[in-house]
């Protein structure tokens, strides 16, 4: 079982603490979590093109090394016989093919690539189904790429299917074939993302874009408490007032005159957060350990939760299994066996 395995930090607060973090990045970060939570159809990035490589934006690597350091995390924690092994090193490939062609100065702008992601399997970290659209554009004399996000509902053999007009889906047969095998897709059959989405998409429950800008304009003034204190509390808040603008959790008053940040974090910080259920755990207060058993979009995410303040090994007094602690960070239970003896 997954719970009984490494519990796959999704998201932190205490990632949030370190110093040095742009507010632009951290009020994404929160933007792109309360999406996941809420299911939201749609998500974009950016990745700038320098030296024929790929950059996230307000990086300063390649993001491929990001995944490359995620998927090295992995290694030293589960170790090669790990069930993901082959899916986590399939995104540095399928993500290096991708690269290859958006930086090769040859490639046309607007140049688009599908990589598909469908979830892991029943045992696996990655329970999301999701595919992403990469575009080449320009913008003033300088190249850059757009991924575009979309959740999906269909099944592996429903892609193949769907794919095969362009691309031979032979070898084709999992969720790593497909990462491993990003597809390039010539604008005789589609001419931007929307129509390759139209094609791909099959209904499933969402909350639309513009319904998603909605919620999250009406939870600024808590994100905002929240990038200047990081204070879960206020984490806490902003997910249940985006559950209750989004009509999944029960308007239990109307307010008369506007609330302050700080008595909105009174307020929806004392009430049970929602619990999302995914393929290895769930989510819901940030108050222990948030959402330690959220399911990671991308091997990615170690990567970049690696980069940003390091680890220190030491061995479990209880099972002998190795941990990786943060830095300056309080571990108060073996990430194997849930043992408190390693409390430091």
């Amino acid at each position: 079982m997954i719970a009984e395995r490494l519990r796959a930090v999704a998201y932190e607060p205490e990632f949030d603490r370190r110093i040095g973090l742009k507010a632009s990045y951290l009020e994404k970060q929160i933007n792109t979590f309360i999406g996941e939570r809420l299911n939201v159809l749609l998500s974009k990035n950016r990745y700038e093109v320098r030296n024929n490589l790929m950059y996230g934006q307000d990086m300063e690597e390649p993001f491929i090394d990001v995944i490359k350091r995620g998927v090295d995390y992995r290694q030293r924690v589960e170790g090669e016989s790990r069930i993901d092994k082959g899916r986590e090193e399939a995104e540095i490939e399928g993500f290096s093919k991708t690269q290859k062609v958006m930086c090769n100065p040859e490639t046309p702008i607007g140049t688009m690539m599908i990589s598909v992601s469908p979830d892991g399997g029943k045992n696996s970290l990655y329970q999301h189904n999701f595919y992403d659209i990469f575009t080449l554009k320009e913008d003033k004399g300088e190249k850059f790429v757009e991924a575009r996000r979309y959740s999906s509902a269909l099944t592996v053999e429903e892609y193949k299917d769907k794919l095969s007009p362009l691309k031979t889906m032979v070898d084709i047969s999992d969720d790593t074939d497909f990462l491993r095998n990003p597809i390039k897709i010539e604008d005789v059959f589609f001419r931007d993302p929307e129509e390759i989405h139209s094609y791909l998409h099959k209904e499933h429950k969402f909350i639309k874009p513009e319904e998603f800008e909605k919620i999250m304009r009406a939870c600024e003034g808590l994100r905002g408490e929240y990038v200047r204190s990081k204070d879960p509390r206020a984490l806490d808040a902003i997910m249940n007032k985006a559950d209750m603008e989004a009509g999944l959790v029960e308007r239990k008053i109307n307010w008369k005159v506007p609330l302050t940040a700080s008595q909105e974090i009174n307020y929806f910080a004392g009430e049970p957060v929602r619990t999302v259920a995914t393929g290895c755990g769930s989510s819901g207060s940030t108050i222990k350990s948030i959402f330690d058993k959220e399911s990671p979009f991308s091997v990615s995410t170690f990567g970049l939760e690696e980069d940003s303040y390091g680890s220190q090994e030491f061995e479990c007094p209880e099972c002998g299994k190795i941990n990786f602690r943060p830095k300056d960070q309080l571990l108060k239970n073996c990430q194997h066996c849930n043992s408190s003896k390693v409390a430091c």
